[in-house]
């Protein structure tokens, strides 16, 4: 096998000049923040769902289903979602909007076959409410009107 570079020639991907290394340098930090805050998102994601694998005594995989729904059902970025119920997790109010969506959405997935039936909770069993679990979320507040009318 023959190579096409010949001694002393450089890959045209490195940089020759200051200047070109210097914006590959500024590229790069700009690439490893980027990197750094897509960790810590997924890092935060990660523990909200299994916040929601037990408020909701689901799987992860129906965790994030629900993660996701309530993020679109809202329109709040998954991430913000994922820090509101972290944070309901260790006392925090969730605001009405995603607490109307989290029993909506819960109700969806821990009744299915797969939600309920796959964490090993007795379907058949009365669904205590979900958010006591770890915290009370207020729940006096929430039962008294619905977050969605049913159709």
């Amino acid at each position: 096998m023959t190579s096409s570079i010949r001694p002393g020639d450089r890959p045209p991907s490195v940089p020759t000049t200051t200047d070109e290394l210097v914006r590959e340098l500024e590229r790069v930090r700009a690439e490893n923040r980027q990197l750094e805050r897509a960790l810590a998102s997924h890092a935060t994601v990660d523990r909200a769902i299994g916040v929601l694998t037990v408020l909701g005594r689901i799987s992860p995989d129906d965790g994030f289903t629900v993660l996701r729904e309530i993020s679109q059902h809202t329109n709040i970025r998954l991430s913000a979602v994922a820090e509101h119920l972290l944070a309901h997790a260790r006392g925090a109010e969730l605001p009405d909007v995603l607490l109307g969506e989290l029993h909506v959405a819960l109700a969806r997935h821990a009744g299915a076959a797969g939600g309920s039936a796959r964490s090993g909770v007795d379907a058949s069993a009365p669904t205590p409410h979900r958010c006591d679990a770890v915290s009370p979320c207020r729940a006096d507040r929430s039962s008294s009107r619905s977050p969605r009318s049913a159709s």
